[in-house]
């Protein structure tokens, strides 16, 4: 599975870097998570909105995941990522 979403920081608190809606590629989904490829580094612990467009139309599913990992590839990054209930 390759498929276009659109991310964003749910992290909350001061700490919490600001980060602009961003585009990456999901990849592996399972029941518990994906992967997602993206042009910049995700930080480990990071909590992110995932905005996943269904089948035939404009509407999207929101997704609250957490970061577990980030490694650099050819091209950009992977990141597992853990969905959170």
């Amino acid at each position: 599975m390759r498929q276009m979403v659109r991310y964003e920081s749910a992290s909350a608190g001061p700490s919490a870097a600001t980060r602009d809606t961003a585009h990456g590629v999901a990849r592996d989904i399972s029941e518990g998570g994906l992967s997602l490829r993206t042009p910049t580094p995700l930080r480990r612990g990071e909590i992110l909105r995932l905005h996943v467009p269904l089948p035939g139309g404009p509407t999207s599913v929101p997704i609250r995941s957490e970061v577990l990992w980030t490694k650099e590839e050819e091209g950009g990054f992977s990141s597992g990522l853990q969905f959170l209930a």
